[in-house]
């Protein structure tokens, strides 16, 4: 996305200004970015020493976090799910509504559109998952299927 051309921010719901700040501070090139402080002489992407997320969790939108006591916190909300992949708590996104949003209505837009059919026709060309549990539960299959014949 081009985010230097297409970062807004609606009149609702109401965005704070500390919220904005921060985000346009994360989302911005690298040299400005909020909690960028390599060193000049250190491989690319090392930092400086482990309190380089200090310049995030200081910024005033985190103000009423209390890091030290973050993992023993209960969560003010916990979405409840049916199951690993359920994404009911998401908003459906119209690719259409979405390109249109971005280009109007140009050719650009449709030609966008093609592009994003074939990019998810192709996303994930290559890649194999193998899962542990089904390749066990075929071994006890067949070593099942062998006890059964004697």
């Amino acid at each position: 996305m081009n985010w230097k051309h297409t970062l807004q921010f609606p009149d609702s719901p109401k965005v704070s200004e500390e919220a904005k700040d921060l985000i346009k501070r994360l989302i911005c090139d690298k040299e400005h970015r909020l909690g960028h402080s390599l060193k000049t002489s250190a491989p690319i992407g090392k930092f400086k020493d482990p309190g380089d997320a200090d310049d995030i969790k200081s910024h005033p939108w985190f103000s009423n976090i209390e890091w030290d006591l973050l993992s023993v916190t209960k969560p003010s909300y916990t979405p409840e799910v049916q199951s690993l992949d359920d994404t009911s708590h998401f908003q459906d996104v119209n690719e259409e509504e979405m390109l249109h949003a971005i280009h109007g209505n140009d050719e650009e837009g449709e030609e966008d559109s093609e592009v994003m059919e074939i990019r998810k026709k192709m996303a994930f060309v290559g890649f194999t998952f193998r899962s542990s549990r089904s390749q066990s539960a075929q071994k006890r299959t067949s070593v099942c299927s062998i006890i059964e014949r004697d």
